[in-house]
């Protein structure tokens, strides 16, 4: 039986609501006078979360280091920002800020029929 997916994502094999590259795997553009000109154009493959983000335009920005650590959330017992900022990644200066992103459970999802 085939499960519902939601959209397809050919040839990247399943869709939305699944785990395989074609539910979580998308594109992302950056663009904007910020980004260099030589890095214009350019095409990467490194991993990358939403989660990053927020440490990403912190850093763009040159926001100061209160938003290395979410301190509230970490004095509460809660998990610190699990982000990485990637604009090394997009700048060139690094191939990966990452070797490893979290995929979620999907079992749980029930699709409307």
């Amino acid at each position: 039986m085939t499960q519902f997916c939601g959209s397809s994502n050919h040839p990247l094999r399943g869709g939305k609501f699944s785990n395989y590259e074609g539910g979580i795997r998308v594109n992302a553009l950056v663009s904007g006078g910020f980004l260099p000109r030589e890095r214009r154009g350019t095409k990467l493959e490194s991993l990358f979360g939403g989660e990053d983000w927020l440490k990403t335009y912190s850093a763009i920005a040159g926001v100061e280091s209160d938003w290395e650590s979410d301190v509230v959330a970490v004095n509460s017992g809660l998990p610190d920002f699990d982000g990485v900022n990637q604009w090394p990644v997009i700048l060139g200066e690094l191939e990966f800020a990452r070797e490893e992103i979290a995929i979620g459970d999907t079992s749980a999802i029930e699709f409307n029929g």
